[in-house]
């Protein structure tokens, strides 16, 4: 372990300081050569040239790496900020459809809470995080009239290929998001997750009644290389906090068809 650090650490001065310190070390030679005596047949057979051409080039090299990869930060900063944008987008759009009218039926509420959670799976997974190839999203509905208690996949996008299961809260994967069930201030990620066939998850919990109701868990996971960050989580937890407020109208709809 110790030498992978001092390779890693070894690379990414070099990939600091070569862009600047080989060129210069290169001009050092290129002068020796060209003021040697000599014609071009000289110039082009003294070992100072070709050292110099060397060295100029190998300059490039962690040039062209630390170029690239300042363009591949600043394209994941502005992807990261633009889902930020289309999530906001997202809420402002159907927290308006959020029922407020005391006349409708509870049945109506849930039937929209039902859509709308639906609805806000779907956009994340096809506009939102469009880009994230072997993204899953899930929504797992929290059965508190069992025991153990269940979680069950109820809406989802992307699992074509890897199903959403039902796990008990027994599970390691959710045994400790019980506890996040009391707070909607709280989300988890994990990347490189073992004995799992993805390699990136973040989820948040889906609550009402100001925390104190649990409806049941928003989860994102890939089996790409992409890795979730603060920014996703928070995007999650502003869905799930729009799902919640919609399935709290739907328990204060009046009980009639």
């Amino acid at each position: 372990m110790g030498r992978k650090i001092w390779i890693a650490r070894a690379l990414a001065f070099a990939i600091e300081v070569g862009p600047w310190i080989f060129p210069m070390l290169g001009s050092i030679f290129l002068s020796k050569a060209v003021s040697a005596p000599g014609g071009i047949g000289q110039f082009l057979s003294n070992w100072n040239t070709w050292a110099a051409l060397f060295l100029i080039l190998l300059g490039t090299v962690p040039l062209a790496i630390k170029v690239s990869n300042q363009a591949k930060e600043s394209i994941f900063e502005i992807r990261a900020r633009e889902r930020e944008t289309e999530t906001l987008k997202l809420a402002a759009e159907l927290i308006s459809k959020i029922p407020v009218d005391s006349s409708l039926s509870r049945i109506k509420r849930e039937e929209r809470a039902i859509e709308t959670r639906a609805e806000i799976i779907q956009r994340l997974g096809e506009q939102i995080y469009d880009d994230i190839e072997s993204l899953r999203v899930i929504y797992f509905e929290l059965d508190v009239s069992s025991d153990p208690q269940f979680f069950t996949p109820v809406d989802t996008f992307g699992c074509e290929h890897r199903p959403a299961k039902t796990h008990n809260e027994d599970d390691p994967r959710f045994h400790d998001f019980m506890k996040l069930i009391n707070s909607s201030q709280e989300t988890s990620s994990e990347s490189h997750i073992k004995e799992r066939n993805y390699k990136s998850f973040v989820s948040a919990c889906v609550t009402g009644s100001g925390g104190e109701v649990g409806y049941g868990l928003l989860t994102m996971d890939t089996a790409s290389e992409f890795p979730f960050s603060e920014d996703d989580e928070q995007n999650l937890l502003l869905a799930a906090k729009l799902i919640g407020q919609f399935l709290d109208a739907a328990l204060r709809g009046k009980h009639v068809n």
